[in-house]
């Protein structure tokens, strides 16, 4: 009994290293304007979820028994990885549009510099 307690705890210092590092890292990569604010607020919220996990036990063995998860602690990183699996799938929209804009900005320039190209030489552009 007393070793699994020890392991649960360090198990739960883990956890809540990780969503520090995870939440200053972000903080760091704002100020350092590496990472918008928007996109930053994600990876916040995800951190915050970890760290409430790992200092709530009661919440966390509650949830897990609620989940049917055999193992409290494995459920922070269950939720973990499911939010990382919809932070993949955001950033998978914003790609996709940005992808789209980026074509139909080259489609336009191609447009233009055929425009330019077959204006003749001496015309004067003014």
């Amino acid at each position: 009994m007393f070793g699994a307690q020890k392991f649960d705890i360090r198990i739960q210092v883990i956890a809540i290293a990780v969503a520090l590092f995870l939440m200053l890292g972000t903080l760091g990569l704002v100020r350092r304007r590496k990472l918008g604010e928007v996109y930053s607020i994600i990876w916040l919220v995800l951190g915050s979820v970890i760290l409430v996990l790992a200092l709530f036990r009661d919440l966390q063995e509650t949830l897990a028994r609620w989940m049917g998860v055999y193992y409290p602690p494995s459920l922070i990183f269950g939720i973990l990885n499911f939010l990382q699996l919809g932070v993949i799938l955001y950033f998978s929209m914003v790609l996709t549009r940005l992808e789209i804009r980026h074509r139909i900005l080259m489609q336009r320039l191609a447009l233009l510099e055929q425009r330019v190209y077959a204006l003749p030489e001496d015309s004067d552009p003014q």
